[in-house]
């Protein structure tokens, strides 16, 4: 379980690349270890999520929060076999 929070803000496509999150931002790639990653949050609602890196995230216990236009969450996809706290947590903190 990784400690890092990821926060998405300006980006084109997210997707899976040898265990890393491939953020294309303008043409360029940056790769962040999934291991590394507690939570990805995903405030644009442009951006494109490949579901094979949905898939990974929830097999590394990764929570994945999508936000709509008023940058608020619209939706919070869990892993089933995760901590069973961190849905409690996260609805405390929003």
């Amino acid at each position: 379980m990784g400690w890092r929070i990821v926060y998405i803000e300006d980006s084109d496509y997210l997707s899976l690349y040898l265990d890393n999150i491939k953020v294309n931002k303008n043409g360029q790639d940056v790769l962040i270890p999934i291991s590394d990653i507690h939570t990805l949050i995903v405030d644009n609602y442009k951006a494109v999520l490949s579901v094979n890196l949905i898939n990974k995230c929830s097999l590394n216990k990764v929570n994945v929060i999508l936000c709509g236009f008023n940058h608020l969450p619209q939706s919070i996809i869990y892993p089933i076999s995760g901590n069973n706290q961190t849905p409690k947590i996260l609805k405390k903190q929003m």
